[in-house]
């Protein structure tokens, strides 16, 4: 990636199924799309593509974008 490069990935794991309420307090590995970004201090805003029509009609779908960041005299967040 160049300095003005982005990465688009996803905003959860999963097969796009619905979780039960606190259900992710029982699989803490599902937020690393979004923790590791948070953690090295990137960039990135979650983007609403529209609503799911395979697995259960009218959930919500999202990506994430990242905007990279050169470390090496790149001193603008």
């Amino acid at each position: 990636m160049g300095d003005d490069g982005i990465l688009i990935c996803p905003t959860f794991p999963g097969s796009g199924v619905a979780t039960y309420h606190k259900e992710s307090y029982f699989k803490p590995i599902n937020v690393m799309y979004t923790a590791i970004f948070n953690a090295i201090g990137f960039p990135a805003t979650v983007i609403p593509i529209g609503l799911s029509q395979l697995n259960e009609p009218g959930l919500p779908m999202s990506i994430q974008v990242i905007r990279f960041l050169s470390f090496l005299g790149n001193n603008e967040r």
